[in-house]
């Protein structure tokens, strides 16, 4: 839910000063979460987003590739690991995560609303993707 809260904030007009504070707690929730189970590939999924939020790259992209040593096949987990691997700057691992999600049943029209994603939408790479 701070995750959620956090992004709420970070869009919403006038308010992304108050998301980094959401995103620290969602981070802080997460990881006492992940020391009794670091297995859990949605958690660090939704870390790895939160951090990526935060400019925190290296524990991002640190939190993505534990996820993905776990092997996921959640949709909303391999969306929030493309995510935050583009907000990382990771714009080609960002393209591959959002076709796992997509052959896993993804929404596209989420993709395409998805704030976070409008530089990569222009990406010719991502429009051939999404054919």
């Amino acid at each position: 839910m701070w995750r959620n809260l956090g992004a709420a904030l970070y869009w919403a007009p006038g308010e992304r000063d108050k998301a980094a504070a959401a995103y620290e707690k969602a981070v802080t929730l997460g990881e006492s979460e992940r020391k009794v189970n670091p297995r859990q590939a949605p958690l660090l999924a939704a870390l790895a987003d939160s951090y990526s939020m935060l400019g925190r790259r290296a524990e991002a992209i640190a939190a993505a590739s534990a996820a993905e040593r776990l092997g996921s096949a959640d949709p909303e987990a391999l969306f929030n690991v493309a995510t935050a691997y583009e907000q990382a700057g990771e714009r080609v691992l960002a393209l591959e995560w959002l076709e796992k999600a997509i052959s896993k049943g993804y929404s596209k029209k989420s993709i395409e609303r998805s704030p976070g994603l409008e530089a990569l939408r222009k990406d010719e790479r991502f429009v051939r993707l999404r054919r």
